[in-house]
């Protein structure tokens, strides 16, 4: 006999927590900023500054900002996917 909780997670919800936990770590790598592209364009227009210095300032916390949330993703996924399944890339086609 069936548990109840066996007859909520059926096979085809896995599978959209999957998608679900591999789009949040898509989303995570479209928040990181490159700070190289930052610094280009200061060095280029010779800024110098307060604005200048938030820039780089905002730029370095974004990226530490996503490596944090990276790690609490991963975390969070392993714990609704399964540490034994894998995480399945096939369906964004790559």
């Amino acid at each position: 006999m069936e548990s109840f909780l066996d007859t909520l997670v059926s096979p085809m919800l896995m599978e959209q927590t999957g998608q679900l936990v591999v789009a949040a770590l898509l989303g995570i790598f479209s928040l990181a900023r490159s700070p190289s592209s930052a610094i280009a364009i200061i060095s280029e227009c010779k800024a110098r500054g307060p604005f200048t210095e938030t820039t780089l300032g905002v730029t370095v916390a974004m990226d530490l900002l996503s490596i944090i949330l990276f790690a609490v993703v991963v975390a969070f996924g392993q714990v609704l996917v399964g540490s034994a399944a894998a995480m399945d890339f096939r369906f964004v086609g790559v």
